[in-house]
């Protein structure tokens, strides 16, 4: 995993997009379910930062513990999606419709580990 350049973490920050009400979130809100604790709130565009579980390795500990780096956003009627910013200044968007919890994981990691276009 290169998570890091010359021990800097590349990503700066990465959010999740998704709605509560339609099932092409589904496999974004069992992934949330699972991986993090804590409050997520029902109203629409609102950020909060999760706390990740046991579950997740010690790299995603390092990714989702920095301050800032990680949000969930509510997005009615929209399709589920994630946003990442590297260092670099690199955004990529990644379509998270349809996807069952293990591709949502899978992508998440895959981006967190990303240099960043370095």
């Amino acid at each position: 995993k290169n998570m890091s350049v010359r021990g800097t973490l590349q990503l700066s920050k990465m959010s999740i997009f998704y709605c509560p009400r339609t099932g092409t979130s589904r496999g974004v809100l069992r992934f949330l379910d699972r991986f993090f604790v804590g409050k997520k709130d029902d109203d629409e565009n609102t950020t909060t930062t999760i706390t990740t579980s046991s579950e997740i390795d010690d790299d995603f500990d390092v990714v989702f513990k920095r301050k800032g780096v990680f949000s969930v956003h509510q997005t009615r009627g929209r399709d589920p999606h994630l946003r990442c910013v590297y260092l670099s200044g690199k955004e990529k968007t990644i379509d998270l419709k349809n996807k069952s919890e293990e591709e949502v994981a899978r992508l998440v990691a895959a981006a967190a580990s990303e240099k960043g276009g370095i």
